[in-house]
């Protein structure tokens, strides 16, 4: 690695410990919208790892040991990752902070490998990726807890793959290809989604104008094939849950207006950026036919973007009449991909600005060749202390005593001090989801295949609120629930059951006849008099294992591939 790498990575490093600064002087935990949720995700896998119990599918520690799927279904591998940095912090303020700088260095060096790839001159790829390092969609993570961020750290993996597309006169690239959807469909299925949209209707431009377009389809289709393998686990996954169960799908929005970006407000947007991007899209406006090819497509293709997150399009029309829509749940969630094209474009303008001044002007004004990168710098510094300020009043609620930012749904059953108090390391990590929790339903099974009125509350009344009543351990990647009953009969046990869950009751198997089921999958079960002990297993369909196999193989062969390559040039 250069010189010029390393300074740079060091950089990096230094403008994320400075963005989160107001966050480790006022040694906050940011609790935002969707906090409690992935904690119990991460608390789960972190347990796991610990106790080497190992359940792929059903959670026997988060969301008190409800036996309910969700890593499975919503990026595995970061949630094993993100265990992995809980065992490391041990306490969740260390942890936070761990995660957020994971993701804020993530986002630096994905962004440090596009600005390469799209041939940005050096002076000024360092202070484009801090910007995009400073970006709301990257600081989602810090501030709310939104996995958007993580999808937002890798995006520009895949739009190197366009700028390819774009650039080259070998437009595809299998192995980079199948890395990039397969990264982000590991990491944010959301993401994932919107990208590949883009990344299809680009490749089909492209192959329709070169001559070697049955050669970008072979490739193409070879990397497509390559990245099912990649994600073989996620795919899997899905038809293992959804093949055999009715589940619950996360909250679509009624009213996405609601979500949009507006001009006036720095709602999504900071008045920095929306200088920025005005700046460019008036640059390629203004001279449209000067610039190169690629400046052109993802200044047009990130404007389209944001217009697109803006309340130009009748979005609540829209979700409402065009099936599959409202899986993006909000119109901001084109928000990344407009500012990583953005970010590019406008490092592609200034490099051809600062071209310009070496061919035309340098002899009249030889220090204009310099305005260029302090223009730049500048522009960075008053992103990340935009940034910064950003992390400083999202840590407010912490430190004025609020402790949760957003209390919609939260249920809290200590007082805020003794909140604050067991989110220190003198208490066990799973103290603080005792004390604070969110009855958020998502992938709970609807065993009768509709879904309930009120969700939320049937969580709450029939897991959350319930928990006292039971214990649990936990060994051998099986789960037992222990209770007293005064008297033989039915008793509800706040474990939920999917098809191929399993249930041993005082160490006699269950069948279905011998269990009911309430409209999210509660189990009730015919106790004896005295002590019981149900035990609770997850065995997924054959396929599965297979599935892991393809997984590995593909992954080992892709870093086996990449390096033979890497030492081949």
């Amino acid at each position: 690695m250069s010189k010029r790498h390393v300074k740079n990575l060091v950089l990096f490093f230094m403008m994320s410990v400075v963005i989160l600064l107001p966050q480790i002087n006022q040694h906050a935990m940011i609790l935002g919208d969707d906090s409690l949720f992935h904690l119990n995700r991460f608390y789960d896998t972190a347990m796991q790892l610990k106790d080497h119990n190992l359940q792929y599918f059903i959670s026997m520690y988060g969301y008190f040991g409800s036996g309910r799927i969700v890593n499975a279904l919503y990026g595995p591998g970061i949630a094993y990752l993100n265990g992995v940095l809980l065992l490391i912090g041990g306490s969740w303020f260390k942890y936070q902070l761990l995660s957020d700088l994971f993701v804020s260095m993530l986002a630096a060096i994905s962004m440090y490998y596009l600005v390469n790839r799209a041939k940005i001159a050096q002076s000024l790829q360092p202070w484009l990726v801090i910007l995009y390092m400073s970006s709301n969609g990257v600081l989602a993570w810090a501030t709310d807890q939104q996995f958007l961020g993580w999808g937002t750290a890798i995006l520009p993996i895949g739009i190197a793959v366009i700028i390819r597309l774009l650039q080259d006169d070998e437009p595809v690239n299998i192995l980079e290809m199948a890395f990039s959807v397969a990264i982000m469909v590991q990491m944010h299925m959301l993401t994932a989604v919107i990208y590949v949209a883009v990344l299809a209707v680009i490749f089909l431009i492209r192959m329709v104008q070169s001559p070697q377009r049955w050669s970008m389809v072979r490739s193409a289709s070879l990397a497509a094939v390559f990245a099912l393998g990649l994600t073989a686990n996620i795919w899997l996954g899905m038809l293992e849950v959804f093949g055999s169960n009715h589940v619950l799908s996360p909250t679509t929005q009624v009213t996405p207006m609601d979500h949009v970006l507006l001009i006036n407000s720095n709602n999504y947007l900071s008045g920095l950026f929306k200088i920025i991007f005005g700046l460019q899209l008036g640059f390629v406006g203004l001279f449209f036919h000067k610039i190169s090819r690629v400046n052109r497509w993802v200044t047009v293709t990130g404007g389209i973007l944001l217009l697109m997150t803006m309340p130009f399009l009748p979005w609540n029309w829209l979700f409402n009449h065009v099936p599959g829509l409202s899986i993006i749940q909000f119109p901001f969630r084109f928000l990344p991909f407009a500012t990583a094209l953005l970010i590019i474009g406008f490092g592609l303008s200034l490099t051809q600005i600062m071209a310009e001044i070496r061919t035309n002007g340098q002899d009249k004004w030889p220090s204009n060749r310099r305005l260029v990168p302090f223009f730049i710098t500048g522009l960075a510094t008053v992103a990340v202390l935009v940034a910064a300020n950003q992390v400083y009043d999202a840590s407010q609620s912490w430190s004025d005593g609020t402790v949760v930012k957003t209390r919609v749904n939260v249920k809290q059953e200590v007082s805020n001090e003794q909140l604050k108090e067991s989110f220190s390391n003198f208490y066990p990590l799973n103290t603080a989801l005792e004390n604070v929790w969110k009855p958020t339903p998502d992938y709970v099974p609807l065993p009768s295949g509709k879904i309930p009125a009120h969700p939320y509350y049937e969580y709450q009344l029939e897991i959350g609120d319930t928990r006292h009543a039971f214990t649990r351990t936990i060994r051998n990647g099986k789960m037992y629930v222990t209770w007293q009953q005064k008297k033989a009969g039915w008793q509800a046990v706040n474990v939920v059951k999917y098809a191929h869950t399993q249930l041993v009751l005082n160490k006699q198997s269950l069948s279905n006849k011998d269990i009911k089921l309430s409209d999210i999958g509660v189990v009730r079960v015919y106790g004896q008099a005295g002590k019981n002990v149900l035990q609770v297993q997850y065995q997924p369909q054959p396929f599965m294992r297979w599935g892991f196999i393809v997984l590995i193989v593909s992954w080992i062969s892709w870093l086996g591939l990449a390096i033979y390559r890497h030492w081949k040039r």
